[in-house]
Parts: C-alpha cells; sequence; structure tokens
C-alpha cells in the first residue's frame, strides 16, 4: 500500500475504529475474478464496459489473476456494508473516463460526473512505465494497465448496487485528501468529507494530526505554472500553501511527472535524493525551496538529468 494511502487510511480507522468493523485490503468473492459466475446479474453491464475499454469480448470464465483488493470495506452494526476506496492521480485517466460514463444507472457515494471531468482533463497526460503496461490476458495491449485499473474500479462502484446489504461506494481523491491531512485538523476535515459523500456523522476519538505532506506526495498535485511560483514560496508549511494554489486555478493540471523549474531556467527532474534533502529543509522551517547553499545542493543540480527538447 503506498504511503500516501496508509496515511488516508489510517485516518479512517481513527474516524471508524468505535462505529464500524474494519477490514483492509480485502477482496469479495465477486472482485476475485471478473467472470459470468461471480459477477451474475452485473454481467450485461461489465461485459459492455469491457467491449468499450478494450474492443475485446470479456470471457466467461476471468483467470485467477484477475484478483483484486479493495482498500477498506466497512461493515455496520445492522449488518451493512460499504466500500471504501481512495484514489490517487493514477486512477484518473482516458480508461477511466471510459468507465466512467456507463454511470447514472446505479448509485455510488461519491461525485461521478466530478470524477469523469477530472479524467477527461487528465487524459493523455497518464503515468507511464509500469502505470500503464500490458495485463494480458484481458488487457493485452499498451495502457492495459490503465484499462485494468479503470475496470476494476467500475467493478467497486457497480457491483454492491446488485449485493444485498451493500451500501454505495465512497470514494476519495488525491487533491481532497492531501488537503484534509495538510490541515490542523485532519480528522476533522476527513468526517466532513465522509459527511458530505455518504450523509453519516462520524462520532470519534480526538484524531492525531497528520505529518505535513512529503514532497513525493504533494508534488504531483501541483501543475507547472504553479510550481514556479513555489519556487520563491516558504515552507509554512508548504504543503499548505501548494494545495491552496491549486484551489485558486481549480484543480491539478497534471502531473505524474516530478519536473521542477529553477530561476536559471533549466528544467531538471528531482531524484530521490533531491527530494529527501528539500524534505529535511522543509522540515527546519522557513527555507527556500530553490536550493541554498548546503554543498548537497550543487551535487544534486549536477546531477539532475536536463529534460531532453
Amino acid at each position: 500500500m503506498p504511503k500516501f494511502q496508509e496515511r488516508v487510511t489510517e485516518q479512517f480507522i481513527e474516524l471508524f475504529s468505535e462505529q464500524v468493523q474494519i477490514e483492509v485490503e480485502v477482496a469479495p468473492e465477486w472482485m476475485r475474478r471478473p467472470g459470468k459466475y461471480e459477477l451474475g446479474d452485473g454481467w450485461p453491464l461489465a461485459s459492455a464496459v469491457y467491449g468499450e475499454l478494450t474492443g475485446l469480448v470479456l470471457p466467461d470464465v476471468a483467470p485467477p489473476r484477475e484478483h483484486r483488493r479493495l482498500d477498506m470495506v466497512l461493515t455496520y452494526s445492522d449488518g451493512t456494508k460499504r466500500v471504501f476506496e481512495f484514489d490517487e492521480i493514477q486512477h484518473f485517466t482516458g480508461a477511466r473516463a471510459q468507465t466512467l460514463s456507463f454511470y447514472g444507472e446505479f448509485e455510488v457515494a461519491f461525485d461521478s460526473q466530478g470524477w469523469l471531468a477530472r479524467s477527461v482533463a487528465l487524459t493523455g497526460r497518464e503515468p507511464g512505465g509500469g502505470f500503464g503496461v500490458m495485463k494480458p490476458p484481458l488487457f493485452p495491449e499498451d495502457g492495459g494497465r490503465h484499462q485494468q485499473r479503470a475496470f476494476r474500479d467500475f467493478l467497486a462502484d457497480y457491483m454492491p448496487s446488485l449485493r444485498e446489504s451493500w451500501l454505495p461506494t465512497a470514494r476519495l481523491h488525491y487533491v481532497e485528501a492531501g488537503t484534509a491531512l495538510g490541515s490542523a485538523s485532519p480528522g476533522d476535515e476527513l468526517a466532513k468529507l465522509w459527511n458530505q459523500r455518504t450523509g453519516e456523522s462520524l462520532g470519534h476519538r480526538e484524531s492525531k494530526p497528520s505529518e505535513p505532506l512529503t514532497i513525493q506526495e504533494w508534488w504531483p498535485l501541483v501543475n507547472r505554472a504553479i510550481r514556479s511560483r513555489l519556487i520563491d514560496a516558504t515552507f509554512s508549511p508548504l504543503a499548505q500553501y501548494s494545495l491552496g494554489e491549486i484551489e485558486k486555478v481549480g484543480g491539478p493540471a497534471s502531473d505524474s511527472d516530478y519536473w521542477m523549474r529553477y530561476p536559471d531556467d533549466t528544467d531538471a527532474y528531482l531524484p530521490s535524493e533531491a527530494i529527501t534533502w528539500i524534505a529535511g529543509q522543509a522540515e527546519e522551517g522557513s527555507r527556500q525551496l530553490n536550493p541554498g547553499p548546503d554543498p548537497r545542493a550543487a551535487y544534486f543540480r549536477r546531477s539532475w538529468p536536463r529534460r531532453q527538447p
């Protein structure tokens, strides 16, 4: 489980623990294989969504490795259950936009039109590498992992609507989660989001403050125009500043890459060592994002590869 997701999960466990039974990273039988038997009445729509994604026919029997765990399954005192999912930036893709276009005939506990708009905005800027590799046999083409992720997200949203005692699936995305985690009272902010999604009020213990977001966590939220403005910004804390700036321009424009512009007009990729160093500067407080006199800065600048035109 990625660290950002872990932190969201920890906060919600703190919120939920006195009211519901919580299972993390679990796979109900109907998520283990997207086959005709497992999907039951969901088969016709699932087949249509799969066909739209791939141009192929969904086989009656799915391979065992098409196994998908859900972030959280909540069981309430009356026996009802709810899926809760946290969507990082890789969940907003052209493939996800295709699946979201089928929503409307079943209920979900999140703004599916907002999810669709965000996915459309990020279409064509999907993360590469392992985020989009082929996933045969069901998703055998380039971008197969994006299709697989989108299809599994669709199943996690759709299938509970067909199951007795399952409530609509609730989702939270990376921008609103980052804003909550960067606040003075992350538990309260997440409780408000949950109430907006589900109408449920969470009575909870005093939640422990969340640590500020790391560079790795907040940097993908910041578009390139905002990045150039952040160079002169101080950490006070920078996570809250950057997220506030994002909201002023209507949300993040991208990005899964980690490029940033420095005053010498060099586009440079921050390796993990540089990220760690800058994060260390942030912890000391009120430091400029632009690397200062620390001798390690010169090393990092020499080691940053230039972006190819």
